[in-house]
């Protein structure tokens, strides 16, 4: 038995040629692909501003600037 456990940054695929041989030398070769995949992490998101614990007026409209930012490159949509 071969383990082996991956970490996240070990995500990807793999090329896998496993050889299994007998005493006397005859032996077989089995050659197979496999996918580490790594888990979903939640996007990151900053406010630029307005900074945190403004005081606001009432009635006027109000400019939400942030930035985020996602591990594995997947689109961030703001809404």
């Amino acid at each position: 038995m071969i383990l082996w456990t991956p970490q996240e940054r070990h995500g990807g695929e793999y090329l896998i040629t496993l050889t299994a041989q007998d005493s006397r030398g005859a032996f077989t070769v089995l050659t197979f692909n496999l996918t580490v995949v790594t888990r979903n992490d939640p996007p990151t998101v900053e406010i630029r501003s307005p900074k945190p614990d403004a005081v606001l007026p009432g009635g006027k409209e109000v400019f939400l600037s942030s930035i985020g930012q996602d591990e594995e490159g997947d689109h961030i949509t703001f809404t």
